[in-house]
């Protein structure tokens, strides 16, 4: 078993000091409003009439006041569940009683009652969503010299199967020149774009730089359906040529058969 601070990470084991981005839970979103609006209201002038600091109260914290007092949901993220708990705790200490304080708990409680029921195949993909927008972050703290993210990819097994159930790899920090979907659009531009010299140097650049992004772009491995797709469309210049043929086996090689369609 991993411990519950490290992970296994090309055979060393890293810190994970990676947040989970607050988008990921509406209740931490509207916390958050409610915390804006609430400095935005202390900053302006004391000496208002009763009808300006009602208008001054909608235009700032009230509306996310308004959703507080009536949230029934619960927490989505364990991030969520506290800040909804250190909200009920502050409203208790300005307060005393408030329904921003029950509608928290009640958020914090649902959230921990929903994981005793919540099914495998919700609770992964949750998990998954939770991890990817975390890697953000995370890979960003990992960023070179120069401020650029560096870029990692995970690898998770059933605890049951092995030593390290989790693993991430190093691919590198993203390079344009090994995406293909970055390459692909910029062929689909130079494809689409009118040139006004079909016979000069500028068409003689065009086509070079044409056919080297077709050839960069039958190089790379695809990573996903999509990048496949991209493939296929400038390979054969949108149906109008054959595939080669070491494409074609790479499209076998993905499919597990080989070129006569016999599993390999």
């Amino acid at each position: 078993m991993i411990s519950n601070d490290t992970t296994r990470v090309s055979g060393s084991a890293l810190p994970i000091t990676a947040k989970t981005s607050s988008s990921l839970d509406p209740i931490i979103v509207a916390i958050e409003a409610y915390h804006a609006g609430n400095q935005a209201f202390k900053g302006c002038p004391d000496n208002l009439t009763e009808e300006e600091e009602r208008a001054l109260i909608a235009a700032t914290y009230g509306p996310a006041d308004d959703a507080l007092r009536a949230w029934d949901q619960p927490a989505q993220t364990i991030e969520g569940a506290v800040a909804a708990l250190k909200l009920a705790q502050l409203e208790s200490h300005m307060f005393g009683a408030s329904d921003v304080i029950t509608s928290m708990i009640n958020a914090t409680l649902g959230f921990f009652e929903k994981q005793g029921s919540e099914l495998p195949v919700t609770k992964v993909n949750r998990l998954a969503f939770e991890l990817s927008h975390a890697m953000v972050d995370w890979c960003g703290d990992l960023s070179d010299g120069a401020g650029r993210p560096d870029l990692w990819k995970a690898h998770i097994f059933p605890a049951s199967m092995t030593k390290w159930p989790v693993s991430f790899e190093h691919v590198g920090p993203p390079d344009p020149e090994d995406r293909i979907d970055i390459l692909f659009h910029e062929w689909r531009n130079m494809r689409n774009a009118p040139i006004l010299d079909d016979t000069g140097e500028q068409w003689e650049a065009h086509c070079a730089r044409y056919s080297e992004l077709q050839r960069r772009i039958e190089k790379l491995e695809p990573r996903t359906v999509t990048d496949l797709a991209m493939q296929y469309y400038a390979l054969t210049d949108d149906q109008s040529n054959e595939l080669s043929d070491e494409f074609e086996k790479r499209i076998y090689r993905m499919a597990g058969v080989d070129a006569a369609g016999a599993a390999s």
